[in-house]
């Protein structure tokens, strides 16, 4: 019996994780110039306290990918605005408004952490539009989480 527990929560663990299994990096080549570019990525932040579980982003809400650490999407997004939503495993739900301007291209950065404070732990999910020159050194050895999701246009 007591080895039932620690198995258990292993395979709950193995169920929500994933991996990026696509190519390295690449910018899209959108020929449509009433279409804008998001590309939302996960960075391995390199400390204890990453969550190891998937972060799910909608659109609309729609779900367009869930990522694994070191992993992106690209999503083609049509003018106007967008709701970009993070939803993780044990954190609160994030909301981020994007105006989108045909032919423009965002860098939106997700990520999660947890903050000890004496006592009690909490866990962060964010959402944050980062600058082009900040965003693709981060950006540049991530990986394509591949899906049927990252083929539409929102």
């Amino acid at each position: 019996m007591k080895f039932l527990f620690p198995l258990l929560l292993g395979l709950l663990i193995t169920g929500c994780v994933s991996t990026a299994n696509g190519p390295q990096f690449t910018e899209l080549n959108i020929k449509d110039s009433s279409l804008g570019i998001a590309y939302v990525y996960r960075p391995n932040l390199g400390y204890f306290g990453q969550s190891v579980y998937d972060i799910d982003i909608f659109i609309e809400n729609q779900k367009v990918s869930s990522l694994a650490k070191d992993s992106y999407v690209p999503i083609k997004l049509t003018e106007g605005k967008h709701t970009i939503t993070s939803k993780t495993l044990g954190a609160p739900t994030v909301n981020l408004e994007l105006n989108v301007t045909g032919g423009d291209v965002y860098y939106i950065k997700t990520g999660n952490k947890f903050e000890n404070k004496i006592v009690v732990t909490t866990h962060h999910n964010n959402l944050e539009v980062v600058p082009e020159s900040i965003a693709k050194d981060e950006i540049s050895t991530l990986k394509l989480i591949s899906n049927n999701y990252n083929k539409a246009t929102f």
